[in-house]
């Protein structure tokens, strides 16, 4: 009993150790993945949502204007078909959040950092986007007011370039600088915890 009550005495003196509440650093980059993974689902479903209705919007100027030239026709269809095509690639970027169960722990990471990655040359290619889109619309715009006066012609055809530059040109530079921000240090981290692998 004596040595129940010298325990007890012990057992009381200790001061309380602090327990570490914060997280640890890997907790840190999970956290920073799923978020990141949930901002690419939700700017990926923005997406899909206005550019389907953009090509609603088009379907239904194609039996709208029923006498217009082939140009016309073909441009709209070029326009949709490059609106699917960004969908589709804008989902090849979503990652799997279950994929983690399939994989071992070093073939997850490179995974993450594929799908990152790639992020960065969807980025890239953004300036490409705009001026296939630019041509399309010039060509179906022009369609349209081909009987418009020459010099009606220029300054609508130059309006519709200058928007589309600059929508491009700001659009690239703000995702870009987003990407460095946010995702590069994520890669970095990744890149380094999936070389501890090796």
């Amino acid at each position: 009993m004596k040595e129940l009550d010298e325990f007890k005495q012990v057992w009381q003196s200790q001061k309380d150790l602090p327990v570490n509440t914060e997280p640890t650093r890997k907790e840190e980059l999970w956290e920073a993945i799923d978020q990141q993974r949930k901002r690419i689902f939700r700017a990926n479903l923005l997406a899909t949502i206005a550019l389907s209705l953009t090509s609603c919007f088009l379907v239904w100027m194609i039996f709208n204007y029923r006498d217009e030239s082939p140009v016309f026709y073909s441009s709209i269809l070029l326009i949709i078909l490059l609106m699917v095509v960004v969908i589709v690639l804008l989902w090849k970027r979503q990652f799997g959040k279950h994929q983690k169960l399939s994989m071992d722990s070093k073939s997850y990471l490179d995974y993450q950092i594929r799908k990152l990655e790639f992020g960065r040359k969807l980025i890239t290619y953004y300036p490409l986007y705009g001026l296939l889109l630019g041509l399309l619309i010039n060509a179906y715009a022009y369609s349209l007011i081909k009987h418009a006066s020459g010099e009606f012609v220029f300054w609508m055809t130059n309006i519709n370039w200058l928007y589309i530059i600059l929508v491009s040109y700001f659009s690239y530079q703000y995702k870009m600088k987003r990407f460095k921000k946010n995702v590069e240090p994520i890669i970095q981290e990744l890149q380094t915890l999936s070389k501890s692998f090796d």
